[in-house]
């Protein structure tokens, strides 16, 4: 009981004790990640404004291979770790 009290007494006198970082959070690795998931996030919606989600069905896999022959397609060549992936 005395336990509880005194976290009630260091809530009200220190806040939650927990600070927000999250958005403050300036080290490397956050930024490089923000900027990814939001790279993704923009390729995600031209997708979908192409018009592939609704002609794939919503076939994630179907879009995948789309978006693999479209690399080789364009020159890029075998995608590296995709065993399926045909060589042009």
């Amino acid at each position: 009981m005395a336990a509880l009290v005194r976290m009630r007494y260091r809530i009200r006198r220190h806040g939650t004790g927990w600070k927000r970082t999250a958005r403050n959070d300036r080290q490397e690795w956050v930024v490089k990640r923000r900027e990814r998931t939001r790279q993704l996030i923009e390729l995600g919606g031209l997708v979908t404004k192409a018009g592939l989600v609704e002609l794939a069905d919503d076939d994630r896999a179907v879009l995948f291979c789309v978006m693999i022959d479209a690399a080789a397609t364009l020159g890029l060549g075998p995608i590296n770790g995709i065993p399926w992936a045909r060589e042009m």
